[in-house]
């Protein structure tokens, strides 16, 4: 009773970790795991897959891997859940989507049957990778060869993929004829299609969809500022003041940024033009070294980002004071050389802290590891694990 007691607890704890992204209290709780275990391993699989799911959900494809190996019986669920690790997080090259269609592959050689789970994680590697004919042979064969009814969350997945490759008509054809097929699928695939219109700048159809969802969600905010972010990236100003002047008429107001990050198991948060903390100047003195250091690099602040109708300067400062930017500093003040920091941000990234971060991991030679609202960028020596598209 006791062990059914401390494998109850340990569920909650993990599980709580893994909601939080709590990745320090979640190493503490797989040392204890340990301890109380014996062996230098988990003996639980139930308790192991749950690591799995925590180390992938905190941005440690590796940590996850590595927990996966012991597990012994591996079941399909175990399968699932590294898979689903592997795929989210992309990774450097990625070897780790790579990975993900692998054990795909070595779950139905050992005889298991692949679940929802399962493709669902074959469908991010597929977008990760821009393997078109791969994604969709795989949502196919979900009911023609396994018997499984795609969910709302593999047609949004399949959307990504078209988007991510281009297809974008095929996107916005697919949105159509699934929209009144699965609950709360229209505005997340929207939502998708418009972030591909942006990165492809197909300003008619990024237009046609941003009104679709002002529509559906007149209060949210992303969707008036990718579009007014997609006219500001092909130079249409007075489009970009239409946008803002719409917001303002419909007192739609965007969510401040913020950015954090843990360091001696203290959570320290970052907004725009943060100030406040008692380290600042150390911040300030290191930004402003890391912004020369990216300069030579080649790092050429991106002012279309800025919404705000002030002068270039302003922007620039504006840019150089994002609330990622100062986390970043922090932590490269806060941690010992080589040190991975890992930061998380409640919005969507924008490109000039993409390129500025790419460029960071490489002058700082440490891995950054951001996890916005939609998906992990692990930025090393130059390059973005989401390969520029998010």
């Amino acid at each position: 009773m006791a062990q059914r007691l401390d494998r109850d607890k340990f569920a909650k704890l993990v599980r709580a970790c893994s909601d939080a992204k709590d990745l320090a209290r979640g190493k503490r709780v797989h040392a204890h795991i340990l301890d109380s275990g014996g062996g230098g391993v988990v003996q639980d699989s139930f308790l192991a897959n749950l690591l799995v799911q925590m180390y992938g959900k905190c941005g440690c494809p590796d940590d996850a891997q590595r927990v996966f190996e012991e597990i012994n019986p591996k079941n399909a669920y175990s399968w699932s859940c590294m898979m689903t690790a592997l795929a989210s997080n992309g990774y450097l090259e990625h070897l780790l989507c790579r990975n993900a269609l692998e054990s795909f592959h070595a779950m139905l050689v050992e005889g298991l049957r692949p679940n929802s789970i399962s493709f669902m994680s074959i469908l991010v590697a597929s977008s990760h990778l821009g393997l078109l004919d791969t994604g969709v042979q795989y949502f196919q064969s979900m009911s023609s060869d396994h018997g499984l009814q795609p969910s709302s969350d593999h047609y949004q997945s399949v959307v990504s993929l078209l988007g991510r490759t281009g297809e974008l008509d095929a996107a916005e054809e697919l949105i159509d004829f699934q929209a009144a097929g699965c609950s709360g699928f229209l505005e997340v695939a929207l939502g998708s299609l418009l972030g591909a219109c942006k990165t492809y700048r197909d300003v008619e159809r990024g237009a046609r969809v941003a009104h679709r969802l002002f529509e559906l969600e007149p209060r949210n905010a992303s969707p008036y500022v990718l579009l007014a972010s997609l006219y500001a990236s092909l130079g249409m100003e007075s489009d970009v003041q239409a946008v803002r002047r719409l917001m303002k008429d419909r007192n739609v107001v965007k969510q401040p940024g913020i950015s954090l990050i843990e360091i001696d198991r203290k959570l320290h948060k970052f907004t725009v033009g943060d100030t406040s903390h008692v380290r600042n100047q150390e911040i300030r003195r290191e930004l402003g070294r890391l912004h020369e250091l990216v300069v030579k690099q080649g790092y050429v602040p991106d002012t279309r980002e800025v919404l705000h109708d002030v002068c270039e300067e302003q922007k620039r400062r504006l840019l150089l004071n994002h609330s990622e930017k100062l986390a970043i500093a922090f932590g490269v003040i806060s941690t010992a050389p080589g040190t991975t920091i890992r930061i998380l941000k409640n919005l969507r990234v924008c490109s000039d802290c993409h390129a500025a971060a790419k460029l960071m991991s490489k002058v700082t030679r440490r891995k950054i590891v951001v996890r916005d609202c939609h998906r992990f960028h692990h930025f090393e020596e130059g390059k973005c694990s989401c390969r520029d598209f998010w």
